[in-house]
């Protein structure tokens, strides 16, 4: 079986000095596990280009773009800084484990999101969260700072300038106004438990999860909303909901939107909705999935 690799190597954690060693650890990890491989460095801004091209003969998200409606099946190796959507189709984190599970695994089908035309596998967002990721990515552009000190210099900007957003939200013909300083969409509703644990119980359940915080003051919508990025319950602070699809308003000429992670600028209205079953992956054999699924509980 041919596998074409794409490495991004500004994605996860901060680039490695020897990226060249980790192609070829790649490689030979394929090699072993009956994989002819081709490990390519592309970054993220070319990584639908290369993903089209490997296709006719980056980032994650980018490359579903292409393949959706396609016969070839993504695979995904857990290689970024949170791997959401690894974990929940079943891939393992380790990456001989997730090698194998990828040799010995399925084809099958999962439900993708989409707003306006771009398409998101984990969850879109409007207000403090693509605040956060702006800040983030400036100051890496600036300062050459690592992942992690930029998310929390992100952070608290997005705390200290938060934008208060008024949206209208037209969920199953009724009309919710909302003054929120955060909303967030999934592809598949969220199981919020403890914290750093929100997981999505399935990824073809066909519809949307929608949170939004609803806070009245500053110190109640700061916990809301972090809260909800550290994947614990919500609280009567946070509407939560889901759909197969809405629309939401805004009297602003544009809005700032994140898709897994990276910033698009969209005229609003945003129609989101699920694309039921559209994208092809490689999960791993049901009962190696039961396994994995058993030792993270």
């Amino acid at each position: 079986m041919r596998t074409v690799v794409f490495l991004n190597p500004s994605a996860g954690t901060p680039k490695h000095p020897h990226l060249a060693v980790g192609r070829r650890r790649i490689a030979a990890a394929l090699g072993e596990a009956g994989l002819e491989a081709d490990v390519r460095l592309v970054d993220g801004c070319e990584v639908a280009a290369a993903v089209e091209g490997a296709v006719a003969a980056g980032t994650l998200r980018s490359a579903a773009t292409v393949l959706i409606g396609t016969d070839t099946p993504l695979a995904v190796l857990p290689r970024g800084t949170f791997n959401h959507f690894a974990k929940d189709i079943g891939v393992p984190l380790a990456l001989r484990a997730a090698i194998a599970a990828i040799a010995t695994g399925h084809a099958t089908t999962v439900d993708v999101g989409e707003v306006n035309g771009h398409i998101f596998l984990n969850n879109s967002a409007v207000g403090a969260y693509p605040r956060l990721v702006a800040h983030r990515e400036a100051v890496r552009r600036r300062f050459g700072l690592p992942k992690w000190p930029a998310v929390a210099y992100g952070f608290v900007r997005a705390l200290t300038q938060p934008p208060r957003l008024r949206l209208f939200l037209d969920l199953d013909d009724e009309i919710v106004s909302l003054s929120t300083w955060f909303v967030l969409v999934s592809n598949n509703r969220y199981r919020m438990r403890r914290l750093g644990y929100a997981r999505r119980a399935g990824m073809t359940r066909g519809e949307l999860g929608v949170y939004a915080t609803l806070g009245p003051n500053r110190p109640r919508a700061t916990a809301a909303f972090a809260r909800m990025l550290a994947g614990r319950p919500p609280k009567d602070d946070v509407l939560e909901t889901t759909s197969h699809g809405f629309r939401l308003a805004s009297s602003a000429p544009e809005l700032l939107v994140s898709l897994d992670g990276e910033l698009v600028r969209l005229v609003p209205p945003l129609l989101f909705r699920v694309r039921p079953r559209a994208l092809t992956v490689i999960a791993p054999s049901p009962e190696r999935h039961r396994r994995f699924v058993s030792r993270r509980s």
